[in-house]
């Protein structure tokens, strides 16, 4: 494997990593504020 293509792979596999972690975390804060903030729905008429 040259020396470029393997950096190229632990680009990517790293960027995948981040992105996973990013989407967890925020996932988090949003369900925790949601959960918060959502008033009980109205019911429909």
């Amino acid at each position: 494997m040259s020396e470029r293509s393997r950096w190229l792979r632990f680009n990517i596999l790293l960027s995948a990593e981040v992105v996973e972690w990013q989407t967890r975390t925020f996932e988090g804060r949003v369900a925790k504020a949601v959960r918060v903030q959502v008033p009980p729905s109205a019911p429909s008429t």
